[in-house]
């Protein structure tokens, strides 16, 4: 299309052709676009993910309640 002229009606059909195939293309891939969020390999990584998150909350919770029983132990040992 580069070479032909633009006043040449092999131009203007080309074009419509490129339009045509471009629309085809965006209709086709709108079409698709929910799919690639709900695939398999997705779902996995989504859960390792959770899962990992989860299990950094968790370990922080649980040092937070190790320090609180140390430090409970400390201020209640009497001084002599």
């Amino acid at each position: 299309i580069a070479s032909i002229p633009k006043t040449n009606p092999a131009y203007h059909t080309g074009m419509l052709d490129i339009n045509d195939r471009a629309l085809s293309l965006k209709i086709n891939i709108m079409d698709a676009t929910p799919y690639m969020y709900v695939s398999p390999a997705n779902m996995m990584f989504s859960t390792i993910w959770i899962t990992a998150i989860l299990g950094i909350f968790t370990a922080l919770k649980r040092k937070k309640e190790q320090l609180k029983r140390i430090d409970d132990l400390e201020l209640n040992i009497p001084l002599s």
